[in-house]
């Protein structure tokens, strides 16, 4: 086990197991049909991808390095889409 994967299952796997504790006690009392119950509900059902990451040293708890790699690309895409569609076309008299 390397020494990541060694620290999470020492700091974070407690923090987890607390969440899923706390996730299943708040599911209980929350109405069905709530955001709160549908928000636990995709928690549990992403519950072993979650896991994985105690796991495998090698994986991120976030993806930030990405969208930060991507954002220059996003915004400019944006930009261009505004501009697009906020033209205003004049005829030529």
């Amino acid at each position: 086990m390397d020494e990541i994967t060694q620290l999470r299952q020492e700091k974070a796997k407690p923090v987890i197991d607390g969440f899923k504790i706390w996730l299943e006690k708040t599911f209980l009392g929350a109405p069905p049909q709530s955001p709160l119950a549908k928000a636990i509900q995709y928690a549990q059902n992403q519950w072993h991808t979650l896991l994985t990451y105690l796991d495998k040293g090698e994986l991120m708890i976030d993806n930030n390095a990405v969208e930060n790699a991507i954002r220059p690309f996003a915004l400019g895409r944006n930009y261009a889409e505004f501009n697009i569609m906020s033209c205003k076309f004049t005829s030529a008299s």
